[in-house]
């Protein structure tokens, strides 16, 4: 049922108006429940025939979801909040721009309006444009049940394509972003076929400037995986060192190091050998541009 318009299988679709009311039919559900927000990658799957629930249970009418807020220096962005809505709040704080960048190309006006960032995590595609600047950021999720909640580190959080920490009855509460400090800028990049694709590769890269010395680099990169990837090797090949020559052979050699912790495959958008050759160059263009904006 490829491309098809039609949702052939027959389901109870629910809106609860509270968070309490969702964890109660979580709680109450087997299996064969499916939890929606926007909608934007669960009714395509159910239309292809790759989802065939018995009840799917939607978070839009939940306004105590949708939020995003800054206390004690991290952006804290509701389950229900738009991408749209997380793009204008991260315009707004400079040093954001990296999520900001992220969130902005995952798709047009249309996708923006409806889905969330919550809904681009729990997806939990190798892809997902808003994981690898989350991970560079150091981003944390609350995820809450009808026994309480508890927090996670986005890296603990996605397992593999389509598998996440989730467990039975928890939904995810937030997403928790720090607000770098002072000195501290990052970029996202991303290699697509065409406009709003899905990535063949994208990256995020967080630099510490200090002057002309790199205090620290964090890279994370996305569709080169089972899970987009925080990579130490630019870290430690730059951390402590004087960048004179954005075209150098430091920059270069933690290019490489992107490159070779890289586990990427062939499928219909590349080559694993175009996206281990793009890895570098993709990381050295994404270094140069957030060393110049730190």
């Amino acid at each position: 049922m490829h491309n098809s318009r039609i949702i052939a299988n027959e389901f109870e679709f629910l809106q609860p108006a509270s968070l309490a009311a969702i964890l109660e039919r979580l709680g109450d559900s087997g299996d064969e429940t499916v939890l929606m927000a926007g909608g934007t990658d669960v009714l395509p799957r159910m239309k292809e025939g790759r989802y065939s629930p018995k009840k799917v249970v939607s978070t839009m009418k939940v306004s105590e979801l949708d939020f995003v807020e800054i206390n004690g220096g991290v952006m804290h962005i509701g389950a229900g909040a738009t991408l749209r809505k997380t793009a204008q709040a991260c315009r707004d704080v400079k040093p954001l721009a990296v999520l900001h960048q992220a969130v902005s190309s995952i798709g047009k006006l249309q996708i923006m309006n409806m889905a969330t960032l919550a809904g681009n995590i729990c997806t939990a595609s190798p892809a997902a444009d808003s994981v690898p600047a989350l991970l560079a950021l150091g981003a944390g999720l609350t995820l809450k049940s009808a026994q309480g909640e508890r927090e996670v580190l986005l890296k603990d959080f996605l397992l593999g394509p389509g598998k996440t920490a989730l467990k039975r009855g928890e939904v995810l509460y937030s997403v928790n972003a720090p607000v770098p400090a002072e000195g501290v800028s990052g970029t996202f990049k991303k290699m697509e076929r065409v406009g709003a694709d899905i990535a063949k590769i994208n990256i995020a890269v967080l630099v510490t400037r200090n002057g002309d010395v790199c205090e620290g680099c964090r890279a994370a990169v996305g569709s080169c995986g089972p899970t987009a990837l925080l990579i130490d090797g630019p870290g430690e090949i730059l951390g402590g060192q004087k960048i004179d020559d954005l075209e150098g052979g430091l920059i270069r050699k933690a290019g490489e190091a992107v490159a070779q912790a890289v586990a990427p495959i062939d499928d219909v958008r590349s080559t694993a050998e175009y996206r281990r050759r793009v890895a570098a160059v993709i990381f050295m263009d994404a270094f140069k541009a957030a060393w110049e904006a730190a």
